[in-house]
C-alpha cells in the first residue's frame, strides 16, 4: 500500500503561473503522491508521473459532494471548497483507497524535502499531520474520515456545509478544534513558512522578521536566508505557502536549480547564495515600509468585506465573535 496521496482541488479558466513551481516541487519528493482535481487541462502544463489530475466539471464534483449527505448543501462558488477539505477522505474514496495517508493542500505551495519533515515514525504514530488548510493530512482510516462530525468546533458540520460563506472549517475554526476536543493523536507543528497576505512581499505571517531575507529553492529544498547582525542565517522548511502572490514562473525549470522566491518572479542563482547577492535580491526596504504596506493591505481587506451583503456582514461577525469567545475559554480553562 502507498502512504501519502495529497488532494488539490482547482477550478477556474487556467492554472496560475506558480503550478509549474508546484509541479516541479511535487517531482522533487517521489515518496509522496498528488491528486490534482480541476475542471482544467492545460496540455502546456507537464505534470511528473506522481502527479495525477482527475478532470472534472464543478457541477459534477458538487454532485459528488452532495450524495454524501442528505441535506442540501451549499456550493455555488469554488472556494467554498475550502470548508469541504476534511470532507476529501470520502469524496475521493476511490482514487485514495490504495494509500495509508490521506490530505489537502493548495497549488500555491512549493515543497521542500518532505521526507525530512514528515518521517516514517511520525506517519506510525500520529492521526493528523499539520493545521492548516494548505497542507493537513490524515490517516486513511473510517475514525479519521468522519472526523469532520464529530463535535469541538464552533459551528457544525451540517451547518458549515449548508451556508454559502467561509468558516475555516479546514482548520482554525473547525478541525484544529474537533483534534482537541476528540484527542486525536496530532503533530502540529510542521515546519513551514506561510507568506504574510498582508505584505507585499514575501515575508512569515506569524515571524515578520523586518530583516533583509529571501526564500530559496536549492535542489529541492526551502530555505528561508536572511542577515541578522550583519551575519547571514539559514532556516530549512517542509514548505512555502506563498498566498496571495502572482508570481511569474519560467516553464523550464529543474529539480537541480537554484532560485529566490520572489512576490512577482524566481530568481535563478548560477552560484551560492550569499550576503552580498541577498542584499541584492531581497525585497525587504524597511520596517517602516513593511507597516505601511501592512495598513495599505488591511484598508483594502476590510473595504472588500464592507461590501459584503448585510447577510455576509452578520456571518463575518457571527464567526469573529464566536472565535473570540471559544479563545477566552480555553484560557481560562488554563
Amino acid at each position: 500500500m502507498n502512504k501519502v496521496c495529497l488532494v488539490s482541488v482547482y477550478m477556474g479558466n487556467e492554472f496560475p503561473d506558480i503550478i509549474k513551481a508546484w509541479a516541479k516541487s511535487c517531482e522533487a519528493n517521489p515518496d509522496f503522491n498528488f491528486l490534482l482535481v480541476s475542471n482544467i487541462n492545460q496540455k502546456d502544463i507537464k505534470f511528473p508521473s506522481n502527479v495525477k489530475l482527475l478532470n472534472i466539471t464543478f457541477a459534477d464534483l458538487r454532485n459528488r459532494i452532495q450524495k454524501l449527505f442528505e441535506f442540501p448543501i451549499s456550493l455555488n462558488k469554488p472556494y467554498k471548497i475550502c470548508d469541504f477539505k476534511p470532507v476529501f477522505g470520502q469524496i475521493f474514496k476511490d482514487e485514495l483507497i490504495n494509500y495509508e495517508w490521506w490530505g489537502y493542500t493548495d497549488i500555491d505551495v512549493i515543497y521542500g524535502d518532505m521526507n525530512k519533515f514528515i518521517t516514517p515514525n511520525m506517519l506510525n504514530d500520529f492521526e493528523r499531520i499539520g493545521m492548516y488548510g494548505h497542507l493537513s493530512m490524515y490517516k486513511n482510516n473510517d475514525k479519521m474520515n468522519n472526523l469532520y462530525k464529530e463535535k469541538g468546533s464552533i459551528f457544525n458540520y451540517k451547518r458549515v456545509f449548508s451556508k454559502p460563506y467561509s468558516y475555516i472549517f479546514d482548520e482554525s475554526d473547525g478541525m484544529n478544534m474537533i483534534c482537541e476536543k476528540n484527542r486525536i493523536k496530532w503533530f502540529k507543528n510542521l515546519r513551514l513558512a506561510d507568506a504574510d497576505r498582508y505584505s507585499k512581499r514575501i515575508t512569515e505571517y506569524f515571524d515578520n522578521m523586518h530583516c533583509p531575507e529571501v526564500y530559496l529553492w536549492n535542489d529541492g529544498h526551502i530555505f528561508h536566508e536572511y542577515i541578522q547582525n550583519n551575519i547571514l542565517k539559514e532556516r530549512e522548511y517542509c514548505y512555502l505557502h506563498v498566498s496571495s502572490k502572482k508570481i511569474s514562473v519560467s516553464d523550464k525549470i529543474n529539480i537541480s536549480d537554484s532560485f529566490i522566491i520572489n512576490s512577482q518572479n524566481l530568481v535563478y542563482l548560477n552560484n551560492k547564495l550569499d550576503s552580498k547577492s541577498l542584499l541584492k535580491y531581497t525585497e525587504f526596504q524597511s520596517s517602516e515600509q513593511d507597516e505601511k504596506d501592512r495598513k495599505e493591505l488591511r484598508k483594502n481587506w476590510l473595504k472588500n468585506k464592507m461590501q459584503l451583503p448585510i447577510k455576509g456582514k452578520i456571518h463575518q461577525l457571527m464567526v469573529y465573535y464566536a472565535l473570540f469567545i471559544e479563545r477566552i475559554k480555553i484560557k481560562l480553562k488554563k
